[in-house]
């Protein structure tokens, strides 16, 4: 889907790589799990079919349990590699970031639990990014989408220490 190839991405690729936060959960069930639009499915993915499948009810994608740890179904363990990671959900290309709903608003925040947000939280580059952040997400194309996914808005509840609220999508 166009909307989402143009979103930046702040956290560098080899941090990520050797990261393994984000793609695991405490629970099959995690709030956490990523969610995916049916529209975001590209036909070309040669998972599309199987990421159809994956998706629960809640549009959340399913995870495995792999040596004693939930993942996602499409973390490669060995590599900490994405299998679809050319066409991932908008909501791992966000992360840390996050969409909430807050009083019927949809919301970016951060997840400051990610070691990256830790390391650069108070940097320059933190608030350069939030800046393009934020005139990405008010793009007419993004936020049609996002107002067409609202499932696509986390629910955090219990997890609130863990977030930081940035902005409001459409003020």
């Amino acid at each position: 889907m166009n909307v989402i190839k143009g979103l930046p991405q702040f956290v560098p690729q080899p941090t990520c790589l050797s990261c393994d936060g984000c793609c695991r959960f405490s629970g099959k069930d995690s709030p956490w799990r990523p969610k995916m639009a049916r529209e975001e499915i590209n036909k070309k993915c040669p998972y599309a079919q199987r990421l159809l499948k994956e998706l629960d009810e809640g549009n959340a994608l399913q995870t495995v349990e792999h040596r004693g740890h939930i993942q996602c179904a499409f973390l490669s363990a060995e590599d900490n590699l994405c299998r679809v990671y050319e066409h991932r959900p908008f909501e791992c290309r966000l992360y840390p970031f996050l969409l909430l709903q807050e009083n019927g608003d949809l919301v970016i925040a951060v997840h400051l639990q990610c070691p990256y947000i830790q390391e650069k939280r108070k940097d320059n580059i933190f608030g350069e990014y939030v800046s393009s952040l934020k005139e990405y997400v008010r793009r007419p194309e993004v936020l049609g989408f996002l107002k067409r996914n609202p499932m696509l808005a986390g629910d955090y509840a219990g997890y609130e220490q863990e977030i930081e609220h940035l902005f409001p999508l459409d003020r």
